[in-house]
C-alpha cells in the first residue's frame, strides 16, 4: 500500500515515534480486508458521492468536486474503522545446538591408539591421549562454531554428565568410569538439548559399550533428524589383551611348604597373541618361584595353570605376585591386569601327622621311613592289632590314640590305613569325624584288603569315605570289587589344579607326570592290587585325582585317588597300597612325592582353620555386582556352640583406593543352620547382594566373636566391567553414524566437522512496538478538512 504508507508518513507521530520508512517498520490494518474488498468500498464510496450531487443544479465542476470530497470522506472513515497502525517487527534467531559426547570410561586409558599411523612400528598412545590430540586440532573448528552455535560439552561413561569448559575446550580429568553405556549417554544428551534445535551429536569414543544401542534410540534420532558424527578412538584392528583372571591360593601354608597357586590367564581380541610367560614371584625378595610358558591355540580364550613356590620366610604372612609378560617383551593392551597379588598366612611349625594302620604292610614300611626323615613333619605312627596292642613309631612318640577333642586338635592330618574300626574305638571315631568336619583337619585313607573301606560302613567315618557303601550291605559281598589285572596310574586334571601328584619335573606337554609311570612296559609301574571304584559308586561331591587304567588296555579307567570336601575338612582316598612299587623306578623319590603332596594339601587346609573360634566365608570370592553372595559362619570353638546364639551379624565394608573404609556399610543377619546337637547351631548363613564393585571385607560384629579376628574378603566386579573387553568397537560407531545420517571423522578429517553438521537454527518474528494511526491528531484534522471542503462546496451550489 504505497499511498497508505505515504499517508502514514505524512501523519507520523512526533519524536520517538516509529519511522514508516524503516525496513523494520511496516504498515498494516488491525482488521485487514482483501484487495477486492477495498475495490468494492472505493467504488461504493464513489457511486454514493456521484449519486449525492449528480441531479443538483450548479456548475458541473463544483458538483464533481463535492462528490469526490464525499467519496473521500466515506473511504477515510472505512480506513479508520479498519484500524491502521505501524508495527516494528523484530527477527529472533535461536541458535542450533551441537552436543559433544566425550568418552571418560576407564578403557580410554588403554594404549592402542596409533600415533601418525605407525602401528606396525609399535608407536602407540592411550586413547585418552588421542582424544586430547583430536580436541586440540579441532579447537579452531569449535571456536568458529561457538560464534553462531551453542556447543554443549558432555562427558559420559554409564551416563552423560556436564564437563567444565575452559578456553573453548573441556577440562578433562583422568578417565575412571567402570562401565560405558552409549545408548544412555545419547539419551542423556538429548535430554540436555530438549526443546532446542539440535544440529547433531558429536561422539568421541572407542565404541566399547556394555549394551548395544537399542533400535528405539536410533529411530528417535532418525525421526528428530539428529545425525551422529562419530570420531572413533583406539585401534580398529582389535588388538589382543592378555590378563590374569581368577587366582586361587590356599589361605595358609607351612613354612617351606610347596604352595600351589592356580591362575587363569585370559585373552581378548581377534588377533592371536604371541607366547608369554607366567611367573610366580616373591614380592619381598623379587625371586622367581616358578614360571610357565603360555601359548595360545586358535579360538582359545583362557588357560588355567598351576604355579608352585616354596613358602620360605620367617614372617607370619607370605606376599607373592603372579605376573604374565610377553616373551618378546612387547607391551600388552592393558598392563595393569597383567599381575595379581597372592597372600596367605605362614605357619612356622612342622606339620603334625598321625598315621594309624593295622599291620606293617609294605606301604607302611616305606611311608614311615619317608615321614621320619622329613624335618617339616612331626610324624607319629601306631600299628593297632585286634588284641588292642599298640606298636608306636615316628619322630614324635605317642602312647595311644588321642582320646579327647582337645588332643585331636593337635593333629593336622590323620592317615588311616588298613585298620579295623573296632580297635580304634567308637568314641575316637566320632572324635576323628568332628576333627575333620568341624575342625578342618585332613583325612587320608590308604585302602587295604582287610578293612578299608568296607569295615567302616556302619561307623561315624562312613560319611568321610568318598565311596558310597550302600551297595555293600545285603549285596552278597562285604568287599569293594578289585581289578583282575595289573593297572597303571594316570593323573586327572584336578590333580594339576591342586598341585598334587607331581611326580617329576615339568614335561614337554606341561605336566609333571613322568610318562614311565603310566607305561606298562616299564614293569615297576604296574600296580597288582587296586580297588575298582566305578564312577557310579562315588559320592556326588567326590572328584578323581588319578585314574587306574588296565595295563592291557582293555576296559575303561576307574578312579584310583579320590578327594572330597566334608564340612570344614578335606578327605583323600587312595584305592591301592602298592605305590611302594614305584621305588623300583626311582628309589623312594616317586612314593615320597606321591604321598607328601597329598598330605601337604590336607595340612594346608587344616591350618587355615586351626586356632580360630569360627570361620567366616564369602562365596564366591570373585563376585559380581547384583549377584547374590553367600555369607556363612561356622563355629568351631565349643564355648561358642554352648552359647547357643540365635543369629549372627556380619558387617561388610568396601575399601577405597587409598585403603580407607567407606562410611556406608552393609550388615547381613545370618540365620542358624546345621544342628551340632543339644539344640545348638554350628553354622549360620545369609545372603548379600553387592551393589558396587571393589574389595569388600566382612567381619562378625556380635559380642561373642568381637575382636577375635573372624573376617573374610571378596572381590566384587561389575558384570559388564569396562576392562573385561578392552578392544575398541569401531563397527558399532560406524553403524550408528550410517543409520542416523551422520558421518565418520578421524584425527585427519576433524576440521570438516562444521561442514558436515546441518544448519538447524530457528528464525522467528515478533512485534517489538505497535503504534495506531486512527487516533492521531493529523487524521482528525484531515477528516475535519474534508468535511469543511464539502460544506464550502455545498454553500457554493446553494445547498446550505
Amino acid at each position: 500500500w504505497p499511498v497508505l504508507e505515504w499517508i502514514a508518513r505524512l501523519i507520523g507521530g512526533g519524536e520517538g515515534a516509529l519511522d514508516p520508512s524503516s525496513p523494520a517498520v511496516r504498515f498494516e490494518f488491525a482488521y485487514a480486508l482483501a484487495p477486492w474488498h477495498w475495490a468494492v468500498i472505493i467504488a461504493a464510496a464513489a457511486a454514493l458521492g456521484w449519486w449525492s450531487y449528480a441531479r443538483l443544479e450548479g456548475a458541473t465542476w463544483v458538483r464533481v468536486l463535492t462528490g469526490v470530497t464525499r467519496a473521500a470522506i466515506l473511504a477515510l472513515l472505512v480506513v479508520l474503522v479498519c484500524g491502521p497502525r505501524l508495527i516494528e517487527v523484530r527477527e529472533n534467531v535461536e541458535r542450533d545446538w551441537v552436543l559433544v559426547l566425550v568418552d571418560r570410561s576407564a578403557s580410554m586409558a588403554i594404549a592402542d591408539a596409533p600415533a601418525g599411523g605407525a602401528v606396525a612400528a609399535g608407536v602407540l598412545r592411550t586413547r585418552d591421549e588421542q582424544l586430547r590430540a583430536v580436541l586440540q586440532k579441532a579447537s579452531p573448528v569449535f571456536a568458529e562454531m561457538a560464534v553462531n552455535r551453542t556447543v554443549k560439552w558432555l562427558g559420559f561413561d554409564a551416563s552423560a554428565f556436564d564437563l567444565p569448559v575452559g578456553s573453548g575446550l573441556p577440562q578433562l580429568e583422568r578417565p575412571t568410569g567402570q562401565r560405558t553405556d552409549i545408548a544412555a549417554a545419547i539419551e542423556g544428551a538429548l535430554a540436555k538439548g530438549a526443546a532446542r534445535p539440535i544440529a547433531g551429536i558429536v561422539l568421541l569414543s572407542d565404541g566399547r559399550s556394555a549394551l548395544d544401542v537399542p533400535r528405539a534410540v536410533v529411530k528417535r534420532l532418525t525421526s528428530e533428524k539428529v545425525p551422529i558424527v562419530v570420531v572413533p578412538l583406539g585401534s580398529a584392528e582389535g588388538l589382543t589383551d592378555v590378563a590374569i583372571g581368577a587366582i586361587d591360593a590356599p589361605p595358609a601354608a607351612f613354612v617351606n611348604d610347596p604352595v600351589p597357586v592356580r591362575a587363569t590367564i585370559a585373552r581378548t581380541g581377534t588377533r592371536l597373541p604371541g607366547p608369554a610367560v607366567a611367573r610366580l614371584l616373591d614380592r619381598d625378595s623379587g625371586e622367581v618361584l616358578d614360571e610357565q610358558r603360555v601359548e595360545w591355540a586358535e579360538g582359545q580364550t583362557s588357560k588355567a595353570l598351576t604355579l608352585t613356590g616354596g613358602a620360605a620366610g620367617s614372617g607370619d604372612r607370605a606376599s607373592w605376585e603372579v605376573r604374565v609378560e610377553a616373551v618378546d617383551g612387547s607391551k600388552d593392551l592393558i598392563e595393569a591386569n597383567n599381575k595379581a597379588d597372592v597372600g596367605f598366612a605362614l605357619v612356622n611349625r612342622p606339620l603334625r601327622l598321625l598315621y594309624v594302620d593295622g599291620y606293617p604292610r609294605w606301604e607302611y614300611r616305606f611311608l614311615k621311613n619317608i615321614f621320619s626323615r622329613d624335618e617339616s613333619v612331626n610324624f607319629s605312627a601306631l600299628l593297632l592289632s585286634a588284641g588292642r596292642k599298640y606298636l608306636q613309631e615316628g619322630s614324635e612318640e605317642i602312647d595311644s590314640l588321642p582320646d579327647s577333642a582337645s588332643a585331636w586338635d593337635a593333629i593336622d592330618v590323620i592317615m588311616i590305613g588298613d585298620v579295623q574300626p573296632g580297635v580304634i574305638g567308637a568314641a575316637q571315631l566320632e572324635q576323628i569325624r568332628n576333627r575333620v568336619a568341624v575342625g578342618g583337619a585332613g583325612l587320608l585313607w590308604v585302602a587295604g584288603p582287610s578293612a578299608v573301606p568296607s569295615a567302616y560302613r556302619a561307623t561315624p567315618l562312613a560319611d568321610l569315605l568318598p565311596v558310597s557303601l550302600a551297595g555293600l550291605a545285603g549285596g552278597g559281598s562285604d568287599a569293594v570289587a578289585l581289578w583282575d589285572r595289573d593297572v597303571v596310574l594316570r593323573p586327572a586334571p584336578l590333580a594339576e589344579g591342586l598341585g598334587v601328584l607331581r611326580l617329576g619335573e615339568r614335561q614337554p606337554d606341561g605336566s609333571y607326570w613322568p610318562p614311565q609311570v603310566s607305561d606298562p612296559a616299564a614293569g615297576w609301574s604296574r600296580l597288582r592290587w587296586m580297588q575298582r571304584l566305578e564312577p557310579g559308586t562315588l559320592k556326588p561331591a567326590a572328584e578323581a585325582l588319578a585314574m587306574a587304567a588296565p595295563a592291557d588296555g582293555i576296559g575303561a579307567p576307574t578312579p584310583a585317588v579320590v578327594t572330597m570336601r566334608f564340612g570344614a575338612g578335606r578327605v583323600v582316598y587312595v584305592a591301592t597300597d602298592e605305590v611302594w612299587r614305584f621305588r623300583y623306578g626311582r628309589g623312594e623319590d616317586l612314593p615320597e612325592r606321591f604321598y607328601m603332596q597329598l598330605i601337604r594339601l590336607l595340612g594346608r587346609e587344616s591350618v587355615a582353620r586351626s586356632g580360630k573360634p569360627a570361620v567366616l566365608t564369602l562365596t564366591p570370592k570373585d563376585a559380581e555386582v547384583g549377584s547374590p553372595v553367600r555369607v556363612g559362619v561356622d563355629l568351631i570353638d565349643q564355648s561358642l556352640l554352648d552359647a547357643r546364639p540365635t543369629g549372627l551379624t556380619v558387617r561388610l565394608s568396601k575399601a577405597t583406593a587409598t585403603g580407607e573404609v567407606e562410611r556406608v556399610e552393609v550388615e547381613v543377619v545370618l540365620k542358624p543352620t546345621g544342628d551340632a546337637g543339644g539344640g545348638r547351631a554350628r553354622s549360620f548363613v545369609g545372603t548379600w547382594v553387592p551393589q558396587s564393585a571393589g574389595t569388600w571385607s566382612g567381619v562378625v560384629t556380635d559380642a561373642i566373636l568381637e575382636g577375635k579376628g573372624v573376617s573374610a574378603a571378596a572381590e566384587v566386579a561389575l558384570r559388564d566391567d569396562e576392562l573385561r573387553r578392552p578392544e575398541a568397537d569401531h563397527p558399532l560407531l560406524t553403524a550408528l553414524a550410517q543409520e542416523t545420517g551422520g558421518t565418520v571423522l578421524n584425527e585427519a578429517t576433524i576440521d570438516r566437522l562444521s561442514a558436515v553438521l546441518p544448519k538447524r537454527e530457528v528464525r522467528t518474528l515478533s512485534v517489538a512496538r505497535l503504534e495506531t494511526l486512527w487516533d492521531r491528531p493529523a487524521v482528525l484534522m484531515i477528516l475535519l478538512g474534508l468535511l469543511t471542503i464539502e460544506w464550502v462546496l455545498r454553500r457554493v451550489i446553494r445547498l446550505i
